[in-house]
C-alpha cells in the first residue's frame, strides 16, 4: 500500500498540549494518530468498493433486460399508489368493522376498480414476459419469487 500524507488542522489548545507532554508520549500520540486515520482511510477505501461493486451490478443487470423485458417487469410490478394502498386499507378495515360510509363504499369501489385494472394488466405483462422467454408463466413467477395470489392475505 502506498503511503500517503494528508495535514490536519489542529485545535490551538491541543497543539500546546502536544508539544508540552515528552516525546515519547507525542510518539505515542503519533501512532495512536496514524492508526486512526489508517483506519478511516480503509474505511473509506471499502465504501468506495463497495459503491463500485454496486455500480457494476447495477450495469451488468441492466445489461440482462432488453427494453422490451423492462417494459414489461415495470409493469408487472406496478401497484397503487403508498397512498391509495393506505386508503384501501382504511377503507377496506371499516367495511369489515361496518362502519362504512355510503361516499367511503363508493371510494371503496373506485380503488378497487384500479386495482382491478393494475392485476389484469399485470397478468397481461406476466404472460407476455413468459412467452418473451419462453417458459410457463408459473416458472416465471418462481423465477421473479411472485407468490399466487390469496385472498385471505
Amino acid at each position: 500500500m502506498a503511503s500517503r500524507k494528508a495535514t490536519i488542522v489542529v485545535d490551538a489548545g491541543l497543539a500546546t498540549a502536544y508539544n508540552s507532554v515528552p516525546q515519547s508520549r507525542q510518539k505515542a500520540a503519533r501512532k495512536a494518530m496514524q492508526l486512526v486515520l489508517s483506519n478511516a482511510l480503509r474505511q473509506e477505501e471499502k465504501q468506495e468498493r463497495s459503491k463500485k461493486q454496486i455500480r457494476q451490478s447495477l450495469k451488468i443487470r441492466s445489461a440482462w433486460l432488453s427494453k422490451k423485458e423492462s417494459e414489461l417487469m415495470t409493469r408487472i410490478n406496478r401497484g397503487l399508489t403508498p397512498d391509495n394502498q393506505v386508503r384501501y386499507l382504511e377503507l377496506r378495515e371499516k367495511r369489515e368493522n361496518e362502519t362504512l360510509t355510503s361516499k367511503e363504499e363508493y371510494e371503496l369501489s373506485q380503488i378497487i376498480e384500479s386495482l382491478e385494472d393494475i392485476w389484469a394488466d399485470r397478468l397481461e405483462a406476466l404472460l407476455k414476459l413468459a412467452r418473451l422467454r419462453k417458459m410457463t408463466p408459473q416458472q416465471l413467477m418462481n423465477q421473479l419469487q411472485i407468490e399466487p395470489y390469496s385472498n385471505g392475505q
